[in-house]
């Protein structure tokens, strides 16, 4: 047997140390962060349950395995642990028949239903973190800002929703359970007063998630994106793409109301108003970039090469002025 330990690289405190067959276990974890310092550093160990089945299956069946695989799996199969690395896009691999015939000395039914382990009590800082080499900071080894960021807003929401939902629980149950307590003092009605604040704390945890949940999306970069563009194509219905780019120049330098007068065309007044107000919301809300290339990659049937060739001309025009600014 060999007794091996980890030391910090940045700072040399020990962060692990053990016997083993190897200098360092087959499946360990891949990062382990320092407490001393707070960096990463590399094991060269592997998360059990991140290893493709293929690979798995050429693991040496013995004792020494068996025990590195229990603990990667106590430790992954932790709900919290397991939430965090997909929510950051990690694939985690399921268990297999294929597993229970190569380990046949390790339990893995009681680890097939992703629900917290009894042995996985360390929290993500303790144990470290498994992560891609992408998502490591190369300047200081630790995690992407924007990662930690984007985890502590989560755990900072979750911690509001808490406190809330209990403190509002535990006042609307103290009321209720005096002014239900006061009716009949020999009686149960007191039990009213603390299921409204059961109830009530219940129903603010829910509708603060809603909440929040509903702030992410519209401040999620793809519902917006997706916005724009459903706001882009309904404004060009309403326009009409040869009327956009004839008058793309002419709309946007004049008032509307100038901008009407000054188009010569045979639509009646109120079309053409109509027509120009939306151009003019295009304008506002700067979709025009959008709205151009849309015609390009989508619409380029639906207009004439002469004006097709004056889209491009005009989106060119302003990806240029953009990359001067």
């Amino acid at each position: 047997m060999i007794y091996w330990n980890v030391k910090c690289p940045y700072c040399h405190a020990k962060i692990a140390n053990g016997t083993g067959n190897t200098q360092i276990p087959n499946i360990w974890i891949p990062y382990v962060r320092c407490n001393l310092c707070g960096k990463l550093s590399k094991t060269g160990g592997r998360e059990y349950i991140t290893i493709p089945v293929e690979e798995r299956i050429r693991f040496k069946d013995n004792v020494d395995n068996a025990n590195d695989i229990r603990k990667s799996l106590d430790r992954t199969n932790n709900e919290e642990y397991v939430s965090f690395l997909l929510k950051n896009g990690y694939k985690i691999y399921p268990i297999t028949d294929a597993d229970k015939r190569a380990f046949h000395t390790v339990i893995f039914d009681r680890f097939i239903n992703v629900k917290p382990s009894a042995f996985a009590t360390q929290s993500l800082y303790d144990v470290g973190i498994f992560i891609e080499e992408s998502r490591l900071d190369k300047n200081t080894g630790g995690i992407k800002k924007e990662i930690l960021e984007k985890n502590q807003k989560e755990y900072n929401r979750n911690l509001t929703i808490q406190k809330r939902s209990i403190g509002i629980g535990w006042a609307v149950g103290i009321l209720g359970v005096i002014l239900f307590g006061s009716i009949n003092p020999d009686s149960y009605l007191f039990l009213i007063g603390i299921m409204l604040g059961f109830g009530s704390a219940f129903l603010v945890a829910h509708l603060m998630e809603k909440h929040y949940e509903k702030e992410d999306a519209e401040n999620d970069p793809t519902n917006i994106l997706q916005q724009k563009i459903n706001d882009c194509k309904q404004l060009l219905s309403r326009i009409g793409i040869n009327f956009f780019i004839e008058n793309y120049q002419l709309v946007k330098k004049l008032p509307s109301l100038d901008a009407i007068d000054t188009i010569q065309n045979n639509l009646p007044y109120e079309e053409k108003k109509a027509r120009v107000q939306a151009m003019k919301e295009i304008f506002q809300k700067r979709l025009e970039e959008l709205a151009l290339s849309r015609i390009i990659d989508y619409n380029a049937d639906a207009t004439t090469p002469e004006n097709l060739e004056k889209a491009k001309g005009l989106l060119a025009e302003i990806k240029k002025i953009k990359g001067n600014n």
